[in-house]
Order: C-alpha cells, then sequence, then structure tokens
C-alpha cells in the first residue's frame, strides 16, 4: 500500500494529495513495524516524500512570485516554514517572506 501511495506521488504535479497519502501509509507502516529494518527504509522514504512536499509548494510559490501574486507567494512560502521545519528549503523560504514583505510594502 505504502509503496503503491509513493510511487503514485513521484507524478509532476502541484497536487500533493498524492504525496500526504504516501506520507501517511508510510507513517503508519514504521508505527506498526518500529522493530523492523523495513521501518529504518520508511523513515528515509517519508523524509524524502515530505522533502519532495516542500519542494511543491516552492514551485507553487515560486509560481505565484512570478506572477507578481506576492501575497499568494508567501503563503506557499510560509507553508514550507510551517510544515517541513526539517527541510533543506526552509531557509530559502523565511529568506523569500521577507523579500516579499519587502516588496510588498513598497
Amino acid at each position: 500500500m505504502a509503496t503503491c501511495a509513493y510511487k503514485s506521488s513521484l507524478k509532476p504535479d502541484y497536487d500533493i494529495e498524492s504525496t500526504n497519502q504516501a506520507i501517511k501509509a508510510f507513517e503508519e507502516f514504521s508505527q506498526e513495524n518500529s522493530t523492523n529494518d523495513l521501518s529504518k527504509e520508511a523513515s528515509v522514504t517519508i523524509q524524502r516524500l515530505k522533502d519532495k512536499s516542500a519542494e511543491k509548494s516552492m514551485s507553487v510559490a515560486k509560481f505565484y512570485e512570478s506572477q507578481k501574486h506576492y501575497e499568494s507567494a508567501i503563503i506557499y512560502y510560509q507553508d514550507v516554514v510551517n510544515r517541513f521545519s526539517d527541510s533543506s528549503l526552509i531557509n530559502t523560504a523565511k529568506a523569500k517572506i521577507e523579500e516579499l514583505k519587502r516588496k510588498i510594502k513598497k
């Protein structure tokens, strides 16, 4: 089940529902099999999926930013900050939020 959801989440689209389903399935598997070696592999896959979800939010934010819809872009950058604190993208998202807030004030 978790692997099927993972493969479904690989499609390059802006709908993150399939990715969220895969994360949930792997988290459930990991909890039910915490002593199993596959649980460690599931944890790695969960992090990979969370990074992918953060990347999708960043892509949407960049789109809105390119369209000069700065408030909308901030919402998606803030999503990265709020939901993916362990992502490598968090510092970029925070910097973009501050940059766009300055642009809005002008």
